[in-house]
């Protein structure tokens, strides 16, 4: 079991497809699964479910995921402070203002950064603090994993630590959008019968000018 430490825009999108082309079940953004979270009850029921859990507000709780699940291994996505608070901040001007239909996304938003609305400050602070915090608990450790998109998407690294054979690994996906619809959700009990549309939806990505 896995839970991906990096915070939304670093990759954790390319991290979730990636862990869905090697067979494993995974969620990413699991904003309904999180609520008895936000209200500080955890259990490991959601690993019951899924190998993996990414993106927010996972990154705001992964200890004490491994307080109740000690054997769970960490990934952790980064990549350059500046080139992350751009995309930050195109991501969140894209997706609306704060509203009564936006109260759960908040929460997480909340919970992950300390605000609501986007403040360059504020995010480089959480950025930093939560990267080196990550680094300095994990490196060096056996049940740990980094993955920094200035140096490029290691799927070679990621079959090792997955267990799976390098040869033959599947070429890193490149997804610019969270937005990668029934696959963000993809537990055990349906990830062969989604095997045909997570590869189809692989080999669009693919296709796309990089």
């Amino acid at each position: 079991m896995i839970v991906a430490t990096g915070l939304s825009r670093t990759g954790t999108t390319s991290l979730h497809l990636a862990c869905l082309s090697f067979g494993f079940a995974g969620i990413h953004y699991p904003d309904r699964e999180a609520i008895p979270w936000l209200n500080g009850r955890f259990t490991d029921e959601i690993f019951s479910r899924y190998d993996i859990v990414s993106d927010a507000p996972v990154p705001a709780y992964w200890r004490r995921l491994r307080e109740v699940r000690p054997d769970l291994r960490v990934i952790h996505t980064r990549r350059n402070v500046e080139t992350w608070i751009g995309s930050v901040r195109r991501h969140w001007a894209a997706t609306g203002p704060s509203s009564q239909y936006t109260l759960l996304r908040d929460q997480i938003r909340l919970a992950v950064y300390g605000v609501i609305g986007f403040d360059e400050a504020i995010m480089r602070y959480v950025f930093e603090r939560h990267d080196d915090s990550v680094m300095s608990e994990m490196s060096g450790r056996a049940d740990f994993l980094c993955i920094d998109l200035d140096d490029g998407f290691d799927m070679k690294a990621l079959s090792r630590f997955l267990g799976k054979s390098e040869e033959g690994a599947p070429k890193a996906p490149h997804a610019r959008s969270p937005r990668i619809g029934a696959l963000a959700d993809l537990p055990r009990a349906r990830v062969k019968a989604a095997a045909p549309h997570l590869q189809a939806f692989l080999s669009r990505l693919a296709a796309e000018p990089q």
